[in-house]
């Protein structure tokens, strides 16, 4: 990432009110290299044991409103 910012935010599928806004103030070059390490990892991170049922209420869990 290009500098360290105090907006320590990552992009997720669902996000908060405050997530997103906070998300929408960086800037586009930010958002797509914030964006590109995020795919990396996801590419590398290799196999979960999670099932989307776990995936779906750790969500649910974090923000009781989400929705797909």
């Amino acid at each position: 990432m290009t500098a360290t910012i105090k907006n320590d935010i990552r992009p997720e599928a669902v996000m908060t009110e405050d997530e997103l806004r906070r998300w929408e103030a960086l800037p586009p070059a930010e958002q797509l290299e914030r964006l590109r390490v995020a795919i990396a990892g996801g590419i590398t991170s290799g196999q979960s044991a999670s099932s989307m049922y776990d995936i779906w209420s750790r969500l649910e869990a974090r923000l009781a409103n989400a929705k797909l």
